[in-house]
Formats: C-alpha cells, structure tokens, sequence
C-alpha cells in the first residue's frame, strides 16, 4: 500500500475519448541512462533521494546514443499532443457551437448559424485531416488510411523499439510531417480568428456566453439508472 513503482517512463501524450490508433499509441518514452530524484512529501515535510538509471548492459548504444533518441521521442510525443489536442479543441468547439444555437432567439439566429456553419465547415476539414474520423473500432485503420496524428505517433513506435540513435529517415519523416500539421493547426487557427469576434457579438448582443476556443472534453451526462 505504501510503494510506488515507476515504469520509466515519461508522461504520455495528450489523447482524447475513443482514440483509435494504428501500430502507434500515446504512451511516453522511456528515461534514458541519468541521475535521478524521488520526492515524498507528507505532513508538509519533505525527504528526496537521488537514484541512477543505468542502460542496458547489453546494449552498444551510447549514453549519447540513448539521450538523442529520448529528444527525438519527446519531440514527436509533444507534437502528437498538438495533434490531439486541435481534434479536442474542434469538437470543444463544435459541442458549444451547437449548444448556442439552441438558445439564441429567433431574430438572431440566421445570422449565428451562417457563420458558424461556415466556421465548423473548415474546422471539420482540418480535424478529418490530424484524425481518422471514421474510426469506431480498432479494425477500422484497415479502411480508412490513418492521419496526421497517428502518422507522428506512429514514427515514435519505429524510433523507440530499441536502443539506437535514430535514423536520418526517422528525422526525415517527422519534419515533413510536422509541416503539415502545422499547416492544418493554423488553418484551423485562422478560422476561428476570423469568425469568432462575429459570433461572439451576436451571442453578447443576446445575452449568452461567449465562445472560446479551449481543449477540454466535454461529456455528455450520463443518464439516471432505475433500478
């Protein structure tokens, strides 16, 4: 009851409900050879102790070797939490966007749902374009081709099957793929930028909450058993 085992491993990338991923996970890199600290805190008073993580003894890869490849993986984990986290924020987006069309009156209505169609149009596209939005089951990726966000989390399942520096092609890889989600992140930035303050001053002008763009998930509320 009173023991902690750590797994080595880094925290994982951000995923989001019913994430569905092909040969590819969200799961954070293992800590490379180092010194490291373990905190206790109880009762406001604190004790630490240092401890070494030592590599494999089998292994030919340098300490050097092993500390490229954690930077290499932690680079591709943060990007596959910007991948997640913009499919997130879309149907954040998308949950609100329809919630305050339920409850404007009918005299500003038109005006609030031709702009927002045209807005979630846009985020749509780029969402379908970071995830593989016809995903329901873990058989699906065999149908539909895989995104964005499972092609970069998926680089990290290639670089981290063993202990090497990584691979040019690895390198490679990764930077094309973050140019394209870039591109997708600021078009899905830029509409919001675009449509936001005109939506935002119909909902003030009637009274309700703005929108803001944010990650969190929201979850429908799960309805009242009888038993």
């Amino acid at each position: 009851m009173n023991t902690f085992s750590w797994n080595l491993r880094y925290p994982d990338a951000v995923s989001f409900d019913n994430l569905i991923m092909w040969a590819a996970s969200t799961t954070g890199p293992v800590a490379p050879p180092g010194t490291y600290a373990v905190k206790l805190t109880v009762n406001g008073e604190s004790q630490s102790q240092r401890f070494l993580v030592k590599k494999d003894p089998r292994g030919t890869a340098t300490d050097a070797d092993l500390q490229e490849q954690f930077r290499l993986l932690i680079a591709i984990r943060d990007k596959t939490t910007e991948a997640n986290n913009a499919v997130r924020m879309v149907r954040n987006m998308r949950w609100n966007v329809n919630d305050r069309t339920g409850k404007l009156p009918g005299d500003k209505l038109g005006e609030f749902r031709t702009i927002a169609d045209g807005m979630m149009k846009e985020l749509t596209s780029g969402e379908q374009e970071v995830y593989q939005t016809r995903n329901e089951s873990n058989q699906d990726p065999l149908n539909f081709p895989i995104k964005l966000n499972n092609e970069i989390a998926g680089v990290a399942t290639y670089v981290g099957q063993g202990e090497y520096r990584p691979t040019k092609q690895a390198y490679a890889v990764f930077e094309e793929l973050k140019v394209e989600l870039d591109k997708q992140l600021k078009a899905i930035k830029s509409s919001m930028d675009t449509n936001l303050t005109r939506l935002n001053a119909i909902l003030r002008a009637a009274g309700l909450e703005e929108l803001k763009p944010s990650t969190e998930e929201i979850k429908p509320n799960k309805p009242n058993v009888v038993s």
